[in-house]
């Protein structure tokens, strides 16, 4: 499958997309999507009723920007009009986390916490949600429950150790878990970058700050070579 990289908050997406789609996401039938990450972030606004519909006019069509806001306002809708049903709200928190609007997924989030308690997919999406936010103490606190209800669960364990990357703390834990990941077949190059900010994280050192290095790194900007068509992890970790 091949991936379009969208702006620096949402990229933490596509690798989690990749460890194993534990959250649902329905990329799958949203490629325009991807290619206009942030316009249609901005008709997910209007979708919403926000105020962003003007910001998301030059990269899609009138046709597919009209489509992203009626696909929205069905799931939203769905979602507000069935609270008890934790699908309808995970399909909500999905379209938010995929458009880069973790704060607005939130809330869906909650209501599927409650409508379903102690649901895997529930607590990563909330860790999701708080990376994104950098609420990094958070999103540390949602994945371990994430991964105590399955433990076989690379995408909570990813953002786990992103998470530690981020706050410089539990740095041998982290190493610890992405060895557990290559057990999991999670793809080389992923684990790879993850270690040399890893290391970076002890040393106190930028991984882009030596000599040869580009400033993409995989927490920062996902895997490279979005057009190779390979698919970077072999999928585990969904219910």
């Amino acid at each position: 499958m091949k991936f379009s990289f969208l702006q620096t908050r949402v990229s933490i997406v596509i690798i989690f997309l990749i460890l194993g789609l534990i959250f649902g996401f329905k990329i799958a039938n949203s490629q325009y999507r991807r290619e206009h990450g942030p316009d249609a972030m901005a008709a997910a606004g209007a979708a919403q009723g926000g105020s962003h519909a003007d910001a998301g006019s030059q990269g899609l069509s009138p046709q597919q920007r009209e489509q992203v806001m009626n696909e929205m306002r069905q799931i939203i809708d769905k979602a507000k009009n069935n609270p008890n049903d934790a699908e309808a709200q995970l399909e909500a928190a999905d379209q938010f986390i995929q458009f880069g609007r973790p704060e607005e997924a939130i809330p869906f989030l909650e209501k599927a916490d409650k409508a379903k308690p102690n649901d895997a997919r529930t607590m990563a999406g909330l860790s999701m949600a708080s990376f994104m936010l950098e609420k990094y103490d958070d999103s540390v606190k949602w994945s371990k429950k994430s991964i105590e209800i399955n433990q076989e669960n690379p995408g909570a364990s990813f953002l786990l150790v992103a998470s530690y990357i981020r706050l410089r703390k539990n740095l041998d834990e982290a190493e610890s878990i992405l060895k557990r990941l290559e057990v999991q077949k999670v793809d080389p190059t992923i684990l790879a970058n993850a270690r040399k900010e890893l290391e970076s994280a002890r040393t106190g050192k930028s991984p882009d700050s030596q000599p040869g290095s580009d400033s993409k790194t995989v927490l920062g900007h996902g895997p490279e070579d979005p057009n190779t068509g390979k698919s970077a992890a072999k999928p585990g970790g969904r219910q």
